[in-house]
Order: structure tokens, then C-alpha cells, then sequence
């Protein structure tokens, strides 16, 4: 049943891709010269004036001569404005073309082209339209940043409820807490291989460049520098050092060591923060905090559901009264993370969206309409765990009692990995 649900929603996912994107940055800047304009002489520099900041590289702008021949150029960004300088001195008279593909304020890539002309305007070069996301480097983006998101989710997630949630002494159920930590250990591993991917993958999709681009070492000069890198960066040092020091705290969160996994998950929580949609949106602070509850709370969340996975199906070395109050613990947790979810989510989504038709006329809003769907779905599965499986657990009174709850949380843990497969697409989309 299962199987079967995941697979609907997956088809429903790669139907809404298709929908067109939103419009939400500006798509055509002012330019000097202005577009189409007739010159008497030729320009030294053409320059792009954005309504926001942008960041370019010589990658994602091209110019083109009247006959079509590519024109090498000097590439400079200052904030809003982008500065685009012929190598060799203009002298062909005629109608030329600059096309250009840089990412906004938050990351994700606009593309427009514009003309102008020396002496008197001709046809426009042909083959030089505003430059697309290679397809390559598109689907590379939404795989790394999927697999970001899982390692995070899962690595945070796990350490918090290992700290925070697991109802046994420090130093008791090493059975049950090796588990957690092996499962930890994956995510921070698919954490780490996501993040160092997504650098080369955000550069080559924000410029649209090919994969061939993996070899140019321009690219990887302008992905080092690049805000993808610092994420990356949190990224990797937050998940390793949240895993690395969890087997030392023992389950003691108020030991140094527990004090330090903590602080490297709320890094790498961070991680996913400081670039986004979030970033360019006013006001800024409201964005940016509703952002960092809506991600710490699902990374509690999940971290609980597959903490619980873990210490429920093979844990003998965990006495059912400390299972049960695990079970409880959670779930008096789950309750007020979903509430705090829901506003953090509200608030994101009218902010970033700006109006409710977006939610059907846009292939963000609509992927962002499945993603309520599916957690509504998982809320009702969460209420069902609550108010008829925990009773029936904690009464000790029915055998299959666990059985019930371990399937239904299996259901509510797959959901929860199939919102954060949408989660890592809808930070690929513009919204």
C-alpha cells in the first residue's frame, strides 16, 4: 500500500514539473545601451541594471557580432548591476546581441537577451537566445539538493532524538543506540556527498552551462567562491560533527560532547537557511525565522519518526516502560511541532508566493499545493498514532498493539521522505 501511494504521488510530482514556472523576478533589466537602440559609435562597456542583486559570470553572459560570431567579453557585478566589457574594441557595424543568465538574490537563475546596434541596424545574430538550464545540470541540481535535504532531515534528526527524545538513562540501550547512530552515520554521509555536489551543480545550473562545464576550470574557481560553497561547508562540518559526537555523549546531552552534536546540528540546520528563497524576500526577518522553525521542526519530526523505526522493531535491550515513554515523549513533542510547521509554513508560503493563484497557476505553487497535501496526510497518520495506537500500547493489553504502530509508522516516515524529495525540488524552482 505503501509502494503504491509513494508511486501515485511520484507520477503526480513529474506531471506538476511540467507546469510553468512563477514570475517572480525580473525577468528584463534596464540596459545601457537600451535594447534595440542605434548607435553612431561603438559602446566601451554595456552594462545591466537589475531591481535586485545578482551575481554573474563570464559563464552566463554571451555576446555575439553581427555575423554570429561569439565576441569574447570581461564580466563585472556589483550588487544590482552587471558590467559586461568587449575584450577587443567593437568595429564591425552592424546589430549585436548580448544574452545573459545569472542567479537573483536567492540563488535561483533569470535569463533575458537584448540588441543594439552600430551605424544602422541589421538582422540580429541567430542561435544566441537567452540561455536555458542544461538538462544535465538541472536534474544534477535537484539530486544534490535532494540528497542535502534526506541526510540533514535524517543526521539531525536522529542526533536530536537521541539526545533529546530517547527515554533511557545515558549509557543504557547501546543496542538501540548504535542503530540510531548507524543511521545517523548514513545521513551525514548522503549529506556530505549532496553538499559537495551541489557546488559544481548550483554554478553550472545558475549559469547554464552543460556538464562538459565539470572539466573548465572556471567553473570550479566561481564555485568555490560561491554561496552554495558556504552552505556546503556548514553542511559538511555541521552533520559530522553532530554524528562524531554522539557516541561520546553517551545520551547525556548536558555533556560537552552532547552540547557539541547539538550545536552542529543547529549548523547544518543553518546551512539550509543562509541560501534560498528566503533571502530575498521582505521582511527579511520574519522569512528568514519562519524558515529555520519550519526546517528545525521537520528535522525533529523526522528525526523522531525514524529514531522510533529504529529502537521499536529489534530493541530488546530497551524495557517497554522506557519504549513507551518514548512513544509518549514524541508524541507530546510532535504535537506542538506540527503547530509551530504549520504557522512557519503559512508565513513562508504568502511571502514567497504573494497571492493565492499563484498556488494554481504555477508549477511552485502547485508542487508546494502537493507538499501540503502529503503533510496533511501525514498529520492525520500522526493523529491515528496518538489517540487510538498509543493507548492500546500503553495499556500492554493487546499484542499487536506495536505491530500496528510500527506499519503506521512506516507510512508516515515514507510520506515524511516524500515531502523532502518535493522539498529538495521546490528549492530548484523560482517561485
Amino acid at each position: 500500500m505503501v509502494l503504491a501511494l509513494l508511486t501515485a504521488l511520484t507520477a503526480m510530482l513529474l506531471t506538476l514539473l511540467a507546469a510553468p514556472a512563477a514570475a517572480a523576478h525580473t525577468e528584463q533589466p534596464d540596459t545601457d545601451p537600451a535594447d534595440a537602440r542605434v548607435l553612431e559609435k561603438p559602446p566601451r562597456t554595456v552594462t545591466m541594471s537589475f531591481t535586485e542583486p545578482v551575481g554573474a559570470t563570464a559563464e552566463g553572459i554571451e555576446a555575439a557580432g553581427p555575423s554570429g560570431e561569439p565576441l569574447p567579453v570581461d564580466v563585472q557585478a556589483l550588487d544590482s548591476t552587471v558590467a559586461v566589457t568587449p575584450a577587443a574594441p567593437l568595429a564591425a557595424e552592424g546589430t549585436h546581441r548580448v544574452t545573459w543568465r545569472v542567479p537573483s538574490a536567492d540563488g535561483h537563475p533569470i535569463s533575458g537577451s537584448f540588441t543594439f546596434s552600430i551605424g544602422a541596424p541589421a538582422t540580429p545574430p541567430t542561435g544566441h537566445g537567452a540561455p536555458a538550464a542544461a538538462h544535465g545540470a538541472l536534474v544534477a541540481h535537484h539530486a544534490a539538493q535532494t540528497l542535502v535535504y534526506l541526510g540533514i532531515f535524517a543526521a539531525a534528526g536522529l542526533v536530536v532524538f537521541d539526545l533529546l527524545l530517547l527515554a533511557a538513562p545515558p549509557g543504557t540501550a547501546p543496542g538501540s543506540r548504535r542503530r540510531v547512530r548507524a543511521l545517523a552515520g548514513l545521513g551525514a554521509a548522503a549529506a556530505a556527498a549532496g553538499a559537495v555536489s551541489s557546488v559544481p551543480a548550483t554554478v553550472m545550473w545558475q549559469s547554464g552551462a552543460t556538464l562538459t562545464a565539470l572539466a573548465d576550470p572556471g567553473l570550479w574557481r566561481t564555485a568555490i567562491g560561491s554561496d552554495a560553497a558556504v552552505a556546503a561547508a556548514m553542511t559538511g562540518v555541521g552533520t559530522v560533527v553532530a554524528v562524531g559526537a554522539l557516541p561520546r555523549a553517551a545520551g547525556d546531552r548536558a555533556a560537552p560532547a552532547g552540547r557539541l552534536a547539538l550545536g552542529g546540528v543547529a549548523l547544518a540546520v543553518a546551512s539550509l537557511v543562509v541560501v534560498g528563497h528566503s533571502r530575498a524576500v521582505a521582511p527579511s526577518w520574519l522569512v528568514v525565522t519562519a524558515d529555520a522553525v519550519h526546517v528545525a521542526t521537520g528535522v525533529v519530526w523526522i528525526g523522531g519518526i525514524l529514531g522510533l523505526l529504529a529502537v521499536l522493531g529489534q530493541a530488546r535491550d530497551l524495557p517497554v516502560h522506557q519504549a513507551t515513554a518514548t512513544l509518549v515523549r514524541f508524541s507530546t513533542v510532535a504535537a506542538g511541532t506540527v503547530l509551530a510547521l504549520t504557522v512557519a509554513g503559512v508565513i513562508l508560503g504568502w511571502r514567497i508566493l504573494g497571492d493565492a493563484e499563484a498556488l494554481v497557476t504555477t508549477g511552485y505553487g502547485r508542487l508546494l499545493l502537493l507538499k501540503v497535501l502529503v503533510v496533511a496526510g501525514v498529520v492525520g497518520v500522526a493523529a491515528w498514532n496518538r489517540w487510538r495506537l498509543l493507548p492500546r500500547v500503553r495499556a500492554r493489553s493487546d499484542p499487536a498493539a506495536r505491530d500496528d504502530l510500527r506499519s503506521a509508522l512506516h507510512t508516515e516516515g515514507a510520506l515524511l521522505l516524500f515531502v523532502l524529495v518535493l522539498t529538495g525540488v521546490l528549492t530548484s524552482l523560482s517561485p
